[in-house]
């Protein structure tokens, strides 16, 4: 089941067809629900976090949209692009931890930023020992707005101060501290 491929942020906003792929307690016409879902990285990485690319094409298709002929962006086009995008992204999100079966996440390699909110969105975490961690987002200046923050706290096992360490700052951790 792939949530994301295939998605197009424009001013106008994703397709409900997009919007049922995260409805994971679905059948997808099969006539049966899976037990289990096991979410898995390919190449050297589980999910090494957002394309920041695509914020700067957001931002360029803002601008594109407009009548003027400034060579500045509107910031409202993108400031609701992106809340768009972040909208999106949380709903498949919050679908994979609501979702009726167990959902694992297989981790290797890096699990940073919305990968590692993806991660904490699924039921069990399983990694290799090599494996790197971080809610990165802050050292773009940004937040963890998928509902990472949230989660890692639910799942920090009680140590709150390691956990604010780990979202103010932006490092990652390795597979024996997670």
């Amino acid at each position: 089941l792939d949530l994301f491929s295939g998605l197009k942020f424009g001013s106008s906003g994703p397709s409900d067809d997009y919007r049922n792929r995260w409805n994971l307690n679905t059948t997808h016409g099969k006539g049966w629900l899976p037990k289990i879902v096991v979410i898995a990285g390919s190449g050297r990485s589980f999910c090494a976090g957002i394309d920041v690319y695509t914020l700067k094409m957001d931002q360029d298709e803002s601008h594109s949209n407009r009548t003027s002929n400034t060579s500045i962006p509107d910031p409202a086009l993108v400031a609701l692009n992106l809340k768009r995008r972040i909208e999106l992204m949380q709903n498949a999100l919050n679908a994979i931890e609501s979702c009726d079966c167990l959902v694992i996440a297989a981790m290797h390699g890096y699990i940073l930023g919305s990968g590692l909110e993806l991660a904490l969105a699924c039921d069990l975490r399983i990694c290799d020992i090599d494996s790197k961690f971080g809610l990165t987002e802050v050292q773009l200046g940004l937040c963890a707005d998928l509902g990472g923050i949230q989660r890692l706290t639910r799942a920090s096992g009680g140590n709150h101060a390691m956990m604010r360490y780990l979202i103010h700052s932006g490092d990652t951790f390795d597979a024996k501290t997670a």
